[in-house]
């Protein structure tokens, strides 16, 4: 007895079947960790922006406001630096009313990680003398 009707796949069928699947899986696999990444390098962000909020909250309460650079590192080792210049321009405002004028620029940075940039923000502020 001879049978003409086989069932089943035959060995090139199942290897592209594989070959698919793995092509498939690497794709996959890529998205997730581009993803991935990503939220990293977006966690390290919001860091260096919330460091930076906090030195702009904190100047002119924890030291007096002084025109210079500043620089340090935070706790979680960013790297913090602080420019303050007296604003000349509200010289007849500052005597009229006592209050001082500034601009700040603060500059956070992730040290030796070329990937991450730096985030710089500036503001003005207005310290009672």
């Amino acid at each position: 007895m001879h049978r003409t009707n086989q069932r089943g796949f035959t060995l090139l069928e199942v290897l592209l079947a594989f070959a698919i699947l793995s092509l498939t899986l690497a794709m996959i696999f890529r998205a997730f960790s581009q993803g991935a990444y990503g939220t990293q390098i977006s966690h390290q962000q919001l860091a260096l922006v919330s460091l930076a909020e906090a030195k702009f909250a904190s100047a002119g309460i924890d030291t007096k406001l002084t025109p210079g650079n500043f620089e340090g590192y935070s706790a979680k080792g960013l790297h913090w630096q602080i420019e303050v210049a007296r604003l000349d321009e509200f010289k007849e405002f500052t005597e009229a009313t006592g209050i001082s004028v500034f601009s700040l620029a603060v500059t956070t940075s992730w040290p030796n990680q070329a990937k991450v940039r730096p985030v710089r923000l500036k503001t003005v502020k207005f310290v009672r003398r």
